[in-house]
């Protein structure tokens, strides 16, 4: 029976190998020489190095990765040992295509009136690809190795980057070749790009220069969603994270669907490397992975409704804000989300934002401050002592503004108030989490302070929802709904 080390946290793996190796689970720090000497089979994420620090004098044989990179494995070493390495390519493409259209679209992008360029037409890319131009958006593209084999319709960076909105990047990791990717962007292709344009790197953190990224950021060049970093996940740059729209730790591939078909993935390479039968239909003998979802296959249609309903990147953005030093806990410990179109998805509760609007041009604050706990309801439990004042001080402005009675019920309420309601133009109404006054504890603040900047924020949010009530005519669909997490 073969010996198989596992990290602890490839999920959806536990009770399947069971039968049919002799299985033990570690935590990412134990894969050490002396643990793995006598395996035959690892199965890693990217934190576990595997070159011959690690397997000089082990029997291990083959390594399989659940993740889409390999820039963990020395393939040179490990191919002059005989040690077959497999990733597990295009897992989590569609959860990183998930994350850059749900930030886009929660910063007020319309897809219709954007060019995106994707940096890297690989799984991850063409899937982001396809789904912008669903979304309506002008796609372009880069992949300059494609290109030289033939491929019609690419563009070089240097053309490309001045054209574009939104650039995306979505290339693997590599040092050496005609093809490197390390530190791809620069100074010198920042400055190429429009004055605000959006740069999002969910690819890998040296596919980017940081000091370089932090000074276009600075001066506000470029914007930026940023969810790799140089460092990580020992440190992550402070000045990149203050300067990015969004930032999160790593986990726009976090998707249920993509972890479960890595898991698939990994399970069925082992099992063709050692003999071990594979049960990809209920009922069959052998490793069960009849139940794990198989690859991404092109959709018809998507909608920006599909989307934002399935995944709102401000929670994660907020963790990640509140104790950067928790970037790799906040990895291990995700709450896996589902894909578009796949689960529970976009089947939770829905809230036109119309009925907001109306709440507040007409003054029922009440209803008003009910629809919303709805969704208040649900925020993550270790995110509500942050927005704590956030709600306190909205409910505060709202009633001395109205004169509105609200009950105690509500007043003691924490929620989020970074969220929501968008038209056509997926303006917000309010965001509170950028407000970093909000932050500061209540007794560090003196009373008259308190009141007045709780005042003036009353009157931007019912001035926000006024205005926002002329453009009734315009609102789609698709751009007027809120859900919750």
């Amino acid at each position: 029976m073969i010996k198989v080390i596992a990290d602890k946290y490839i999920p959806f793996l536990r009770g399947r190998l069971e039968p049919y190796a002799d299985i033990s689970y570690i935590h990412p720090d134990d894969f050490t020489p002396e643990s793995v000497k006598d395996a035959g089979a690892l199965l890693i994420r990217t934190r576990t190095r595997c070159g011959a620090q690690l397997l000089q004098d082990s029997s291990v044989s083959f390594i399989a990765s659940g993740t889409i990179g390999m820039d963990q494995f020395d393939l040179p070493w490990c191919a002059s040992r005989g040690i077959e390495t497999r990733n597990s390519p295009g897992c989590n493409a569609p959860g990183v295509a998930q994350y850059v259209w749900s930030c886009l679209l929660h910063l007020g992008l319309d897809p219709h009136r954007i060019t995106i360029g994707v940096v890297g037409h690989g799984n991850v890319g063409s899937i982001v690809a396809e789904w912008g131009r669903h979304l309506g958006a002008r796609v372009l593209l880069c992949d300059p190795p494609k290109a030289r084999r033939g491929g019609e319709g690419y563009m070089t960076l240097a053309e490309m980057l001045p054209e574009c909105d939104v650039v995306t990047l979505h290339t693997p990791l590599t040092r050496s070749g005609e093809d490197a990717t390390f530190h791809l962007i620069g100074e010198r292709e920042l400055a190429l790009m429009r004055p605000g344009a959006i740069l999002i790197n969910a690819a890998r953190g040296g596919v980017v220069h940081t000091e370089a990224l932090v000074e276009s950021a600075s001066r506000g060049h470029v914007r930026l969603i940023t969810d790799c970093w140089e460092g990580e996940p020992d440190k992550i740059d402070r000045r990149l994270l203050d300067l990015s729209l969004i930032a999160t730790p790593h986990i726009a591939g976090y998707s249920r669907q993509g972890k479960q078909r890595a898991t698939r993935m990994i399970i069925e390479s082992l099992a063709a490397r050692f003999g071990l039968p594979a049960a990809t239909r209920k009922g069959e003998r052998g490793i069960k992975v009849w139940d794990l979802p198989e690859p991404y296959r092109p959709v018809d249609t998507i909608t920006p409704y599909d989307i934002v309903s399935s995944y709102d990147p401000m929670a994660d953005d907020a963790l990640l804000r509140r104790d950067p030093a928790r970037f790799e806990w906040e990895r291990d410990n995700y709450d896996y989300r589902d894909e578009p179109l796949a689960g529970r998805a976009g089947h939770g509760s829905v809230m036109p934002a119309l009925r907001l609007i109306d709440s507040l041009e007409q003054g029922k604050v009440r209803e008003f401050v009910k629809e919303l706990m709805v969704l208040f309801g649900k925020y993550p439990y270790s995110m509500k002592l942050d927005v704590e004042l956030d709600f306190e001080r909205a409910l505060f402005a709202l009633i001395n503004l109205t004169g509105a009675d609200i009950e105690a019920e509500y007043r003691s309420r924490l929620g989020r108030i970074d969220l929501l309601l968008k038209t056509t133009s997926y303006l917000y109404i309010f965001e509170l989490k950028r407000d970093r006054s909000a932050l500061e504890a209540v007794d560090q603040i003196h009373a008259r302070e308190y009141e007045a900047q709780s005042e003036a924020l009353g009157r931007r949010i019912i001035r926000a929802g006024i205005n926002f009530s002329t453009e009734k005519r315009n609102i789609d669909a698709w751009a007027v709904e809120i859900t919750d997490l």
